[in-house]
């Protein structure tokens, strides 16, 4: 399907954080805007540095698609502390959310109003671009309402979105299976008998080690102990374990 494009705001805001693929699903937003048939109020709004927050796009009630941050460069500010997920088997909790999954918000009062018909064929078009480029189904596991994320910690935190519901969302992707194959998920292990583990820290069990230019699929990451400056741990897709990503490097 294809659908206007506005980039009049992309990557203006300073709510971001450099960052990248892999990303492992969507977290969907309503804005709760007073105004959501002109989508400049939001996005003029969290141009703001006090704001604090952030999304990767915005879709008007009009079916267009307002950029906003670009995924291939920044982690946007849309999930915050009262946050918790499971995603491929994972937990994520507060920012971590950010790291792992885009936020896409629809334009909208909040207040049960439904999204329209050009919106909702947008949101499904761009949640299918979003998933064949970087890897994910679209499924009830790897799109989920704020609401969802919050409702863990904080049940009356967040209602976004009110405007549809993940089913309907799902239903209008009819999207199939995806394979990992396609997608920039490949690592080079980088020394010689790098450990292999049970989870993302040495207090868990060693699995096997890798020599190096051992090359793999990652389905996911996680976070945890601190390796050589950083907190990251890849899992392979074949659920042999948790690498540390001072260990590997990104090949594509």
């Amino acid at each position: 399907m294809a659908y206007v494009t506005n980039t009049e705001w992309l990557n203006k805001t300073p709510n971001r954080t450099a960052g990248h693929a892999p990303w492992l699903g969507v977290i969907v937003h309503e804005t709760a805007s007073p105004n959501p048939d002109n989508p400049a109020g939001t996005l003029n709004f969290n141009l703001s540095p006090d704001v604090g927050s952030s999304y990767h796009d915005l879709i008007g009630r009009d079916g267009v698609r307002y950029r906003y941050l670009d995924a291939d460069t920044y982690r946007a500010w849309h999930a915050g502390v009262n946050t918790l997920i499971w995603v491929n088997g994972l937990e994520f909790s507060g920012g971590d959310v950010n790291v792992v999954m885009l936020g896409i918000e629809l334009d909208g009062a909040c207040d049960g109003t439904p999204a329209t018909e050009p919106q909702l064929a947008t949101m499904a078009a761009l949640l299918n671009e979003y998933g064949n480029l970087y890897g994910f189904p679209r499924d009830a596991a790897h799109l989920i309402m704020h609401s969802q994320a919050c409702a863990a910690i904080d049940p009356s935190y967040r209602s976004d979105a009110r405007c549809t519901t993940i089913a309907e969302l799902v239903e209008l992707c009819a999207a199939g299976p995806v394979s990992l194959d396609t997608y920039e998920r490949c690592y080079r292990v980088r020394y010689d008998r790098s450990v292999v583990r049970t989870g993302p820290g040495r207090e868990f069990a060693i699995v096997g080690y890798v020599d190096a230019g051992r090359e793999f699929l990652a389905d996911s990451l996680k976070f945890g102990e601190r390796i050589d400056g950083s907190d990251e741990w890849i899992h392979a897709s074949s659920g042999v374990g948790f690498i540390s990503a001072t260990a590997v490097e990104h090949i594509g």
